[in-house]
């Protein structure tokens, strides 16, 4: 094509303007959930309000996040062990070095006098008492394996109370007076996966090698019972590029820590997806002959 007055006409070209493409922001709360007497809060399906035809792109652009689940509950089997022959259990919930000594001494109280203490420089748990006693640390659960024995080969961490207070070994026994050998974690999950079925922009890497796929990681920067605010400044690798346009009418979601175990949340939570929408015919023949990228 000739120049017009010096001015290439370009205009037959398929270029790609604002208004063959527009933004479509919907705001999931799980208080709007499918079945939500039956079903929790971080593992649902969400309705939108209608099909969002040819979507090429997904973004979360924030998450309002209530840090209310607890780190500590017989199903991440960290809340029992065994004195000196007898099976103690703490309640589930969230604990200080304070509260968690105080809860395992009462717990032992029927069988022996315990002391627990952290130490205000190492942080080094310490359980002792008058005379020599036996600890162990292996969960005890109704069915199946525990964790100990289950993903023994596969992971030294999180496993059990003993694991938690910061020792290494499971069963301890001749002395009165016991030590953990690294420190105690019971600040729990130091981030968070959001997956959102089909939609993966991560991967979220595992033992040997493999990978489970998520939608979004969330940095757990609020402490207990505060909300965590994130948004594209703290959410990481959240948008997902379709290689061609898809219809979404459903969310199916999961929140869960770094093992996959869905939390157990108290109470609701909120995020916003940013769509990309394309409302050009031209464009969409485009995207379906595979000319834009």
């Amino acid at each position: 094509m000739r120049p017009v007055g010096g001015f290439q006409d370009r205009t037959t070209y398929g270029a790609v303007y604002a208004t063959e493409s527009v933004a479509r922001i919907v705001n999931v709360d799980t208080r709007f959930r499918d079945n939500p007497t039956i079903t929790g809060a971080a593992a649902c399906t969400i309705r939108l309000p209608r099909t969002y035809k040819n979507i090429t792109s997904l973004r979360l652009s924030s998450i309002e996040l209530p840090n209310t689940w607890y780190d500590f509950t017989a199903n991440l089997e960290n809340t029992n062990f065994t004195v000196s022959g007898s099976q103690r259990t703490i309640s589930d919930g969230n604990y200080t070095t304070t509260t968690l000594a105080s809860a395992m001494v009462s717990s032992a109280a029927p069988t022996i006098s315990l002391s627990v203490t952290f130490d205000a420089v190492t942080t080094k748990c310490t359980i002792s008492a008058s005379g020599a006693f036996t600890m162990d640390f292996t969960p005890q659960i109704t069915s199946g394996t525990c964790c100990v024995t289950r993903e023994a080969n596969l992971r030294p961490f999180d496993t059990g109370l003993g694991s938690y207070l910061g020792f290494t070994s499971n069963t301890y026994s001749g002395n009165s007076l016991y030590t953990s050998e690294s420190l105690p974690n019971l600040y729990g999950n130091t981030y968070v996966l959001l997956s959102l079925e089909k939609y993966e922009a991560i991967d979220h890497l595992s033992f040997n090698g493999t990978a489970v796929p998520a939608f979004a990681k969330i940095v757990v920067n609020a402490s207990k019972n505060t909300v965590i605010y994130a948004n594209g400044a703290n959410t990481i690798t959240n948008k997902v590029i379709f290689p061609e346009p898809e219809n979404i009418s459903v969310i199916k979601l999961k929140l869960t820590d770094c093992y996959g175990r869905v939390l157990q949340t108290f109470g609701n939570f909120s995020f916003t997806l940013e769509m990309q929408e394309v409302v050009s015919s031209k464009l969409y023949s485009a995207y379906k002959d595979n000319l834009v990228k």
